[in-house]
């Protein structure tokens, strides 16, 4: 649906393939899981959103093939403004990260909150995809936005449960999961730094 609504030009179309995405639920379990110290579950949230990250990089690429072979296919606007690695957009995406996270724990419709996720990462996934078909060339710029959107996400998530003070009961085991989110959330942010200084100098 995102892959039809980039190629028509039309955002409507785009944000529609938003209502579906599953992508809250992953970045939002890795917060939760990382915030109590649950190392394995939150690698596995991980996993999980790689997959599901690949999944629409790999349909998309199949599926531009597909139609590209029947008729030619033209890049919209739509798509190529989601070719420049602008720095803007890894700040907005750590926002939407943290409001979602927080909506979503105030009782938020997943779905609603899913939106602000699904639309920070989906688009500029599939336009990679698309891209590796049709403008190869572009790869690398896409794939830095695509990058520095899931830093944002990730970082806006942690940030969130962080504020919010989630944490086990226990002392023992509330100890080494502070340890543990003290960890992600260094490791995440320095990731997140050289993205977003990466991205600054090739938007300059």
């Amino acid at each position: 649906i995102a892959l039809s609504g980039l190629f028509l030009d039309n955002p409507v179309i785009i944000i529609g393939a938003m209502l579906l995405s599953p992508i809250i639920g992953p970045i939002y379990g890795f917060a939760i899981y990382t915030a109590l110290g649950m190392i394995r579950e939150s690698l596995k949230c991980l996993g999980v959103l790689s997959a599901l990250l690949l999944g629409v990089f790999l349909l998309s690429v199949m599926a531009t093939f597909l139609i590209g072979s029947a008729m030619p296919l033209a890049l919209t606007d739509e798509i190529t403004s989601r070719l420049v690695a602008n720095p803007i957009y890894t700040l907005v995406a750590v926002l939407l990260g943290f409001v979602a996270v927080l909506a979503f724990n105030r009782g938020t419709s997943e779905v609603i909150a899913g939106v602000a996720i699904a639309s920070a990462i989906i688009p500029p996934t599939v336009v990679a995809g698309l891209v590796l078909v049709l403008q190869p060339m572009s790869l690398v710029s896409s794939a830095l936005l695509v990058a520095g959107q899931i830093a944002g996400l990730i970082t806006g998530a942690l940030v969130a449960v962080t504020l919010q003070k989630i944490e086990p009961r226990e002392t023992r085991d509330r100890t080494v999961a502070r340890r543990h989110l003290r960890w992600s959330v260094t490791l995440i942010v320095l990731l997140f730094a050289l993205l977003l200084g990466i991205t600054w100098l090739m938007w300059r």
